[in-house]
């Protein structure tokens, strides 16, 4: 089965957090002017400045609050609160993380959000690649123990 390629994934997610924080921080500074390359794809990552590691370290750190929360899930206020954002910037990072398919409001219960099964294939995929590199050291061990004599 093909999976899709997680680090295109995250660097999407990266690329569009910091995208929207900067439109955001734009708009807070009246500016309107437009930036250059903003449909460039990866491409506007490379014109990135000091603010958007910021924007993912606070992306992630959302991710890691919302782990272990999947079948109750977490309300807006006591998520900010934990990852120490207001409560309408935690809202615009979950809206982009819904909008790239990592988290989810409950369905039947929307004030409540959790991270969607994406985040687990990421890590299953992980855990498989390790396993497979793994099997290929033991043989390459194998291949060249002497056995006793």
């Amino acid at each position: 089965m093909n999976s899709p390629m997680p680090d295109r994934d995250l660097i999407g997610l990266a690329v569009s957090l910091m995208e929207r924080e900067a439109d955001r921080r734009e708009g807070e500074a009246g500016k309107s002017r437009k930036r250059p390359g903003r449909n460039a794809g990866h491409a506007a990552s490379k014109t990135a400045s000091p603010r958007h590691p910021m924007v993912l370290a606070r992306t992630l750190t959302l991710i890691e609050a919302l782990a272990g929360n999947v079948i109750e899930g977490m309300r807006l206020s006591p998520l900010a609160m934990k990852v120490g954002e207001s409560a309408s910037v935690t809202l615009r990072d979950l809206q982009a993380l819904e909008s790239l398919g990592y988290a989810e409001r409950i369905p039947g219960r929307s004030d409540c959000w959790r991270l969607t099964s994406r985040i687990c294939r990421i890590a299953t995929a992980h855990r498989d690649e390790i396993s497979r590199q793994r099997a290929r050291l033991d043989d390459i061990d194998r291949n060249y123990t002497l056995p006793p004599n």
